[in-house]
């Protein structure tokens, strides 16, 4: 056979199934008989402090057949493995041997008692046609082993019955599926990577697809999806179709680098190109095949699904799962149990019934070989041609320590990888492809992963790299930490015991060169990352690293209370030509709305081809959380909340700020050492000329237009000598401040009819906090407002703190052992930096105006570095994030692959 799983592998079988009724009653007689009970066989209940009540399917009060049990170590095909004959498709098996599975055959249930072990032989085809596969904890269930994987001219198949479940037994509803307590080992053969980025934009009609790199082990007969990757409006109620499209593979070339397909593509997938039209980034083609596949016998029926549980030892890797999954996208609606176990509500959507499902799962007390509690890798996860409201791909809940590596998510709804409760710590997600995300609810506070989002995470512990989405209707991904508050994690991997964590005061653990693309809403969506409503955490500094996003509908990264965030190397693209239409809007950062937020820095930041490029309307935040009182003319704190630096911008508008929102403290905006670029695209018969800064006025309702309100700009447009302060051209002295309304929600003049001019000298009040010191709106063009030079309120020239160094990073294997070398981009002031400080572990070790330092002389250990600068005036900046996770340069490809690109000599 080819390995590939086909429709011609799902031969009819024998479906009669005994009645669970005489079933039933000859369990209870063999009981009576005291046949079928051995002391210490498992009881009634096999479930685990998450799931009590999951039931052992071999137990004579809920076997729905005759109980066939193995007597011997053996041959499946082997009578003498049974004492008579091979169970046949009525029968409930129990493996107490170790029993090597070489046919293909049909079961009603199968459970593998502790001590027991099931092998599939990998050297032949081989396909169980089963209800429920149990895995008890001692037992084990091998379809191949990294050592030893199905081979690659095998296919073996576990095919889930479409039966009725019998609630009566099964109220829980956790079988017809995997369900493993013990040993799971799947492997299929190997391939090289699940999905690849295309070397050539596909055209509509096109019979090959020619790749980026060799895709090993990809095989005729397999299927491909390639993802919609245009920048359309994904709301189907818009008239949205996906066109993210599979095909089957005809051949594959010797080198690995040409696909031919056994049709031609329906629709063209663009790439995304900058301003100039230079394409940037290419859509990938991912691989829906393997040679061990496990899949629903009917998709429209009863589906299977896969869970692993508790102390379960799950190392899965290159497995499709087809048309697996039951729970919905719907509204849950579980069983309710009582204290005995007693059935008093049967659910008709069961929570975790998912394709691919870690459910509690702390894994094996001695970790696997690779240091990790479970594994899942290069795993396809195939939902389908059709839509459909079956909910998510891969699922993570309360498990931590685990590996997520290499899948591929294709066509669920709701979300396509999910860590489902917040709580979920110390997980790898890298390199894997979700795409074609539908939708169920809209994007808002209460979203629980249905909005259709690639990968929704509900907390921000873990760690996630590389990794790719598509077709989306809502987020590329989502981290949702949205009132999430104290969550128990293990104290330590693999241990039973929890520690309770506040996770809204955590930083994101690691969110490093990731990609999202294609019809979505949004790139990145974030939701109170070191905030919990109104109130802001003392939180360490959190990091998003080289995320890309390209032809995203409306925001590519979306912010909702969220507090001190670096935004280092994102990189954003859109179809620059669709701009001509008013019905494009997209913006490149959005950090607006009514949410409060502070501490945002974007660094080195490239957005072309959008409607506004850095979007900035942030709420202040309340008076007693930072320390400022309204009311005063200037900022007491005199760092930037937005810091945008080292940065290129080339779009119809490149940065906007608004006025300010609600009541709160002072708000300054720095933008320094940026390059701004243009559109070719020319809307000013519409009224819309293009600028690279725009100070955005607005007067209405749930506004403060009074409160000090700074858009500082050094090295504009990297000219050393242009340093300016932008003013709204509302703060003329002349401009007459709106009133104060009596509900409070816009908070303006005392009374009405005065101007700035008047309001200072009654109340020291005017628009944005100050009266703007020249009136040459007309002296910079590419600037909607007043362009100032720089003055401070207390009549020096130098009144700013410097920025924060950003993009500070370790690198302990390039200076030689004992060493640990130190760079960092150099930070922004008004004036300039007169040294950096740095420290070890707390503790200041150095003072030096260079951007780089090597700490020499020190022993084996770890070590955490951290860097503030000063300027001439003593000003000092707050602290840099803490230093990257050292990594040799081979290896570092959240980085691009270049550790000290931009900052070393080398």
């Amino acid at each position: 056979m080819s390995g590939i799983s086909s429709p011609r592998t799902l031969s009819s079988t024998n479906s009669v199934i005994p009645s669970h009724v005489l079933a039933v009653a000859l369990a209870v007689a063999l009981a009576l008989a005291g046949a079928s009970v051995v002391e210490g066989q498992p009881g009634r209940y096999v479930g685990t402090p998450s799931d009590p009540w999951i039931p052992n399917f071999a137990h004579p009060e809920v076997a729905g057949g005759a109980i066939v049990t193995s007597i011997q170590a053996g041959d499946w095909s082997d009578a003498a493995t049974w004492g008579d004959s091979p169970p046949t498709a009525g029968d409930v098996v129990v493996i107490e041997h170790d029993v090597s599975f070489d046919v293909a055959t049909e079961v009603y249930d199968l459970v593998i008692y502790p001590g027991g072990r099931l092998r599939f032989r990998t050297d032949l085809d081989t396909r169980l046609t089963v209800g429920t596969l149990q895995v008890l904890e001692g037992a084990a269930l091998e379809i191949g082993r990294r050592q030893q994987p199905v081979a690659d001219d095998v296919l073996a198949e576990i095919v889930f019955t479409d039966r009725p479940i019998d609630t009566a037994v099964d109220p829980g509803q956790y079988g017809n599926g995997l369900i493993v307590l013990g040993e799971a080992t799947l492997h299929g053969a190997p391939v090289s990577t699940n999905f690849a980025r295309l070397a050539l934009e596909p055209a509509a009609g096109d019979l090959t697809l020619e790749v980026a790199r060799p895709v090993l082990g990809w095989q005729p007969g397999g299927r491909v999806v390639v993802p919609d990757s245009r920048q359309a409006d994904p709301r189907p109620e818009k008239g949205f179709v996906s066109q993210t499209e599979t095909a089957e593979i005809a051949a594959v070339s010797p080198d690995g680098r040409t696909l031919t397909l056994a049709a031609p593509l329906a629709h063209a997938h663009p790439g995304a190109r900058d301003v100039d039209g230079e394409l940037d980034y290419l859509p990938h083609v991912a691989y829906l095949a393997s040679n061990l596949v496990l899949l629903s016998e009917n998709p429209g029926g009863t589906r299977g699904h896969a869970q692993f549980l508790h102390r379960a030892d799950a190392d899965v890797r290159f497995v499709l799962f087809r048309d697996l999954g039951r729970t919905t996208a719907e509204e849950l609606d579980p069983t309710v149990f009582d204290e005995d176990g007693n059935a008093t509500y049967i659910g008709t959507n069961q929570p975790g019934r998912y394709p691919l499902h870690a459910h509690h799962l702390t894994g094996p007390e001695i970790p696997q070989e690779n240091g990790r509690q479970f594994t899942f890798g290069g795993n396809a996860i195939d939902g389908g041609e059709d839509e459909h409201l079956f909910k998510w791909g891969i699922a993570i809940h309360a498990s931590h320590y685990g590996v997520v590596r290499g899948n591929t998510v294709y066509n669920y709804a709701g979300a396509g990888i999910v860590t489902e409760d917040g709580s979920e710590s110390h997980n790898l997600f890298t390199h894997n492809f979700a795409v074609r995300s539908a939708a169920v609810d809209s994007l808002n506070t209460q979203d629980r992963g249905t909005a259709g989002t690639a990968f929704w995470f509900r907390g921000q512990n873990n760690v996630v790299r590389d990794n790719v989405a598509a077709d989306a209707r809502s987020s590329g991904f989502s981290i949702n930490a949205y009132r999430l508050g104290e969550v128990e994690v293990p104290v330590a991997q693999g241990s039973l015991t929890k520690e309770t964590v506040d996770m809204n005061a955590l930083p994101i653990l690691d969110f490093t060169g990731n990609e999202s693309y294609g019809p979505a809403f949004h790139g990145l969506d974030l939701w109170e990352i070191g905030s919990t409503g109104e109130t802001l955490h003392d939180v360490a500094r959190s990091a998003i690293r080289d995320l890309t996003v390209w032809h995203h509908f409306d925001r590519g990264l979306t912010v909702y209370r969220t507090h001190r965030i670096t935004y280092d190397r994102l990189t954003i693209r859109g179809d620059t030509p669709q701009l001509d239409s008013r019905y494009v809007d997209p913006v490149g950062v959005h950090l607006s709305d009514f949410y409060r937020l502070r501490s945002h820095v974007l660094t080195r930041v490239d957005i072309q081809g959008q409607r506004v490029g850095i979007s900035i309307d942030l709420a202040p935040v309340p008076e007693d959380l930072v320390g400022n009182y309204f009311g005063l003319p200037a900022p007491q704190d005199r760092s930037a909340d937005v810091v945008v630096q080292a940065s290129r911008l080339s779009n119809y508008i490149n940065v906007s700020v608004g006025t300010r929102r609600n009541l709160g403290s002072p708000r300054r905006t720095l933008v320094c050492d940026t390059e701004f670029g243009r559109v070719d695209i020319d809307l000013s018969g519409q009224d819309e000329p293009q600028y690279d800064l725009v100070r955005d006025y607005d007067f209405g309702l749930d506004r403060n237009v009074v409160s000090p309100d700074e858009l500082l700009v050094y090295n504009y447009d990297l000219d050393p000598a242009a340093d300016f302060d932008a003013f709204y051209l509302e703060q003329a002295p002349d401009f007459i401040v709106p009133q104060t309304t009596e509900d409070g929600r816009r908070v303006g003049s005392p009374e009405a009819g005065l101007t700035n001019e008047e309001n200072w000298a009654l109340y020291g009040i005017a628009i944005g906090g100050e009266i703007a010191p020249c009136l040459d709106g007309d002296g910079r063009p590419e600037v909607l407002g007043f362009a100032c030079p720089i003055d401070g309120v207390d009549g020096t020239t130098d009144v700013a703190a410097p920025t924060a160094p950003p993009a500070l990073i370790t690198d302990a294997s390039a200076a030689g052992d004992g060493e640990v070398r130190l760079a960092w981009l150099p930070s922004c002031d008004d004036d300039r930096i007169a040294e950096y400080v740095v420290e070890r572990d707390g503790l200041e070790i150095a003072r030096t105006s260079e951007t780089r330092f090597v700490d020499a002389g020190l022993a084996t250990g770890t070590y955490s570095y951290r860097v503030r600068a000063v300027d001439p005036a003593g000003h000092e900046s707050v602290w840099s994030t803490a230093g990257w996770p050292r990594c040799r340069r081979s290896s570092c490809r959240g980085l691009g692959g270049h550790l000290f690109d931009g900052l070393d000599a080398e």
